[in-house]
């Protein structure tokens, strides 16, 4: 969801546009929204804050999780993202999911003043912070764009030992980097047609090790690939036709995978 302000529509009426998509998606039986994180795009969207609307989203449902798509970790302080995520976990008892990147907007980046060129580096540490952080121990962190002294995160996450996570993947080079590190994935097919999605998505599984895992004990084997489509709303003869046909030609052996 971007909490879209179609024209015409007041900041106010966007807002609450995107509150009643919500309020339907959980009536319908819909199993979440992935909220996304767009900065200084007022023409556009008002979902600057995101982990704000996730906390409103948490407490006006009670079945329907709630994700980030994506958090964008370099733009924020890691030790206030734990805090956030974790309070949200929190409030929504366990439906929280924890999807983060690194955007492909270099103009955010250059309104905050961060070089785009480090966010890569940016994510890389911030994430290592956070998992850190959520293991419940005071711990320090002195690192070229990060400082920790002797910090103790509070609220620790409902969901033990964190929520479930999973990285952007839109560009070639980054699917083998992840893959390596054992971590999972969504994907979408923006900036890539499926039959280059469906080399990287090789990529991604050649070069994963199942036997990796990262802070908190995640293990990739039984994981799964998410695949975020973009589809109408209308017209659902053709419209399940054509989704069905996307899953097939995304489909790889020996891979357990997820469509979203």
């Amino acid at each position: 969801m971007q909490f879209e302000k179609r024209d015409g529509l007041s900041h106010e009426e966007a807002f609450h546009e995107g509150f009643q998509l919500v309020d339907a998606a959980e009536e319908w039986g819909l199993d979440g929204a992935w909220l996304a994180e767009l900065h200084f795009t007022p023409d556009r969207s008002v979902l600057s804050s995101p982990i704000t609307i996730a906390s409103s989203i948490a407490t006006r449902t009670k079945r329907m999780k709630v994700g980030m798509a994506v958090y964008v970790l370099p733009l924020n302080n890691p030790l206030r993202i734990a805090e956030e995520v974790a309070t949200v976990d929190q409030i929504s008892q366990g439906r929280f999911e924890f999807g983060i990147g690194r955007s492909g907007f270099a103009r955010s980046y250059d309104v905050y003043g961060i070089p785009y060129d480090e966010s890569r580096e940016r994510f890389q540490k911030a994430l290592e912070i956070i998992l850190k952080s959520w293991q419940g121990d005071s711990f320090s962190y002195n690192g070229k764009y990060y400082q920790v002294s002797e910090a103790t995160v509070s609220p620790r996450p409902f969901q033990f030992p964190h929520p479930p996570f999973r990285i952007a993947a839109a560009t070639a080079e980054t699917f083998p980097q992840v893959g390596e590190q054992g971590l999972p994935i969504f994907v979408g097919l923006r900036g890539m047609d499926i039959p280059e999605l469906k080399e990287n998505l090789k990529q991604f599984l050649s070069s994963n090790d199942s036997s990796l895992k990262i802070d908190g004990g995640f293990d990739f084997e039984g994981s799964t690939l998410s695949t975020l489509l973009d589809v109408l709303a209308y017209n659902t003869h053709y419209m399940g036709y054509y989704t069905n046909m996307l899953a097939n030609e995304m489909f790889l052996d020996s891979a357990t995978k997820r469509a979203v």
